[in-house]
């Protein structure tokens, strides 16, 4: 089976046209009590792998009282898509399902069917090798939404891999979860970046592994206890303690030109509109998802912005050492 990568999408894309219920798709009208629906897939940073691949059967729509609307996700082949989750962040989006007719009503559920029945169909890909990656009951559930008669529905996938998937030590595997990935409008997100400055990225670069800082993102403003990520409930974390909504390391983005000097930068894309606080850690490398380790943030001291994200925007922010 074929990895669908960025370089494939645009030919994919073409061939992505899907029909349900028995409703055409991508025209302009949409046909009495029933409403069009569009669904992307897009992913959050996560460091230590090099793959992440699921190979994605169906997105399955649960009625209460009435049949479940299965929507095949499929290739130009007619086969189902296998994605590396990895070639699509920062706002870069794969089109699972394009325009495709559904009936008017409430869903109380969105699924993800993934095959995750062999290593070849969906695994994760690190230094030390290939391992399984398991779903529990094969299906990722989203959460619902309601489609009105005539409308048009646009939503993402949104795949947060530091906060989804976790490492099983006994049979060495991954376990991928609903916690961490979300069912977004996609006309209203947005993204957050920036550069970092290089003496400042390159000063987190002590130690034996390549660290050049990490960013925290989290919720809202006049935070005063910035945490690390850690799972709600984890020992040790204080009961005012703000969780990230995302967070990634610092990346070396390499322009291809050797005369220039490389810039150190960072991207969350798929974000919610409202108010956020950014803020920059030598110590994240040291950053367990699931665990709180009561991790120095910010660190240096005062690299800390408070910033807002109206629907569809682009906010920038640079981070800088702090002038004395």
């Amino acid at each position: 089976m074929k990895i669908i990568t960025k370089e494939t999408l645009a030919l994919t894309l073409a061939a992505l046209t899907l029909t349900a219920c028995g409703g055409g798709s991508g025209g302009d009208t949409t046909a009495p009590n029933s409403a069009v629906l569009s669904m992307s897939i897009g992913d959050a940073p996560v460091d230590g792998a090099d793959k992440v691949v699921v190979t994605v059967n169906n997105i399955i729509l649960k009625r209460d009282g009435d049949t479940d609307v299965v929507l095949p996700v499929q290739d130009a082949s007619g086969n189902p898509v296998q994605l590396n989750l990895l070639d699509y962040q920062g706002g870069t989006t794969f089109l699972a399902l394009n325009n495709v007719t559904i009936p008017a009503g409430t869903y109380t559920d969105v699924r993800l069917d993934i095959n995750d029945l062999t290593t070849s169909a969906s695994y994760v890909e690190t230094g030390d090798g290939i391992f399984e990656l398991k779903v529990p009951s094969d299906q990722l559930k989203l959460g619902g939404f309601t489609a009105s008669a005539g409308g048009q529905l646009a939503f993402t996938i949104d795949f947060n891999l530091r906060k989804a998937m976790t490492y099983n030590p006994g049979p060495q595997r991954y376990i991928l979860k609903p916690r961490g990935i979300s069912l977004e409008e996609s006309a209203i997100l947005g993204k957050i970046d920036g550069t970092v400055d290089p003496a400042l990225a390159e000063s987190c670069n002590t130690g034996t592994d390549t660290n050049y800082g990490f960013v925290y993102l989290y919720s809202g403003h006049n935070l005063t206890n910035l945490a690390d990520d850690f799972d709600a409930g984890a020992a040790g974390a204080p009961s005012d303690a703000s969780i990230p909504v995302a967070s990634m390391a610092v990346t070396l983005q390499d322009d291809g030109n050797p005369s220039t000097t490389d810039p150190y930068g960072y991207q969350f894309g798929l974000l919610m509109p409202g108010d956020y606080t950014l803020a920059f850690s030598c110590d994240g490398i040291n950053d367990q998802p699931e665990t709180y380790e009561g991790l120095t943030i910010p660190n240096p001291a005062g690299l800390v912005y408070e910033l807002s994200l109206t629907d569809g925007g682009d906010v920038v922010q640079d981070i800088a050492p702090v002038a004395p």
